[in-house]
């Protein structure tokens, strides 16, 4: 049999006929099984005592932060679980990436605190232990609210209505009582290596992203194209755009000059997010892919994942080249874990929504693998998606170990290492928010994580 722990090779194999290299299906899904079983006892065997239960006690969530020094941190009142069911682990050491170099991270040390979700009993799936949290979360908070409120004021072209729904709308509905659990805590997991400043500025355009993913599911690609081009030309600079006219457009304005600005002062990441964020809204067709990794070559774009890398960047005020090709290898696990992990949460979702409207198409990674292993269970087909986001997080770990062996800069080191938390702050965002779980994944008891601190 083929290495159960290659499960990308096993993916991208299926024939027409239902066969794998010449294996009837009957054996197929038996090898199936046993990668399964393999991957779940033996590769990946521990995880250290993965919880399957929620946050419940305030001395659970005691356990949390790891270090003090947090002016304010948000509230954890959500607890979201969407990865399948899963056996209880044994023990195994996991992957701490800023305790690889001989000098921490300046940038992790000065803006973020360190947190461990599984001494919290949070639903934490991933092989990369702690996750960092910025420090600055009035900022972010702030710039949040700051573009939410102009975003749903706005009466330009780009408010057009399609199907009841327009970015005002979205906009006035993401600024609802409790929205603090909700888009907000996307930048504060993700990029906690940035300062105050560059936090905001980050905050800004992740905000503009989820109003515009948001939209998309409810616009044909015409129409969308309509109101984005405004916002598009207004990424590129005042300079490349019509004067403004409404307080939206002058924000957005000085947004970008504020970008440019700290490019001067450091770094050339400003720039390439701007781009980045462009390229986020280019339309792929994903009636053309054929197997898993075409899927995840799309959602490398669709999911913004090298916007997020570009962020990363740029929150520690890197020049690391994001085309180097001795990077690739582990930009693109990134990337793949990142729109796996995006899909992984947001699939009960999208179930709901299409039941709900009755029409459109299933786009996530779990219906693929489903499709494309012949599972008929989506809770298996969840669990192979589970394995191939720990098999990215291996990849990213092995590559970041062969770099550091071969010899990395302080500032090529400091990229890859926002990059990492930007990985695990995904999963701990997607873990806590309201986007995916709803009040659903509502604890009974809220905490203040500034309580938490030891």
């Amino acid at each position: 049999m083929r290495d159960p722990c290659n499960v990308e090779i096993l993916l991208k194999s299926r024939r027409a006929d239902g066969a794998i290299y010449g294996v009837d299906i009957k054996t197929r899904m038996a090898a199936i099984m046993h990668l399964l079983r393999s991957a779940l006892n033996t590769l990946w065997n521990g995880l250290t005592q993965i919880s399957n239960n929620c946050l419940s006690t305030s001395s659970d969530l005691q356990e949390l932060t790891l270090q003090s020094g947090s002016d304010a941190m948000p509230i954890i009142a959500y607890a979201y679980n969407p990865w399948p069911t899963l056996p209880a682990s044994t023990n195994k050491q996991l992957f701490y990436f800023h305790h690889r170099g001989q000098v921490k991270n300046p940038f992790l040390t000065a803006n973020s605190v360190e947190l461990n979700p599984l001494l919290a009993k949070l639903p934490y799936r991933s092989s990369i232990g702690y996750v960092h949290a910025s420090r600055h979360w009035d900022a972010n908070l702030d710039a949040t609210t700051q573009i939410l409120k102009l975003l749903a004021a706005d009466t330009s072209v780009t408010d057009m209505e399609v199907r009841g729904i327009t970015i005002g709308k979205l906009a006035r509905k993401s600024l609802e009582p409790g929205f603090e659990h909700s888009m907000v805590l996307a930048t504060h997991y993700m990029f906690p290596a940035g300062d105050k400043h560059r936090t905001a500025l980050i905050a800004v355009l992740m905000i503009v992203f989820f109003i515009f993913d948001d939209k998309a599911e409810e616009t044909d690609d015409k129409t969308l194209h309509l109101f984005q081009q405004d916002f598009l030309r207004r990424l590129e600079g005042p300079s490349r755009s019509d004067p403004p006219s409404t307080p939206l457009q002058r924000y957005l304005d000085d947004v970008v000059r504020g970008i440019e600005s700290e490019d001067e002062a450091g770094g050339n990441g400003g720039k390439e997010m701007l781009n980045e964020l462009r390229n986020a809204f280019r339309s792929i067709d994903p009636g053309k892919i054929h197997n898993v990794d075409g899927y995840l070559e799309f959602r490398r774009y669709d999911a913004g994942s090298m916007f997020c890398v570009a962020a990363a960047k740029f929150s520690v005020k890197s020049e690391t080249p994001l085309d180097h090709p001795r990077y690739s290898r582990f930009l693109k696990s990134f990337c793949n874990h990142l729109g796996l992990m995006n899909d992984l949460a947001s699939y009960d979702k999208e179930v709901r929504a299409l039941e709900l409207r009755g029409v459109g198409q299933m786009i996530n990674v779990v219906d693929a693998v489903k499709k494309a292993t012949c599972l008929q269970s989506t809770e298996d087909a969840k669990t192979v998606t589970w394995m191939l986001q720990i098999q990215f997080e291996k990849e990213m770990m092995d590559e970041f170990d062969t770099l550091l062996a071969q010899g990395l800069s302080d500032d090529d080191r400091w990229f890859l290492e926002a990059v990492l938390a930007c990985a695990v702050g995904n999963i701990m965002y997607s873990t806590t928010t309201t986007r995916y779980g709803g009040e659903a994944a509502k604890l009974g008891k809220s905490h203040k994580s500034s309580e938490l601190l030891v």
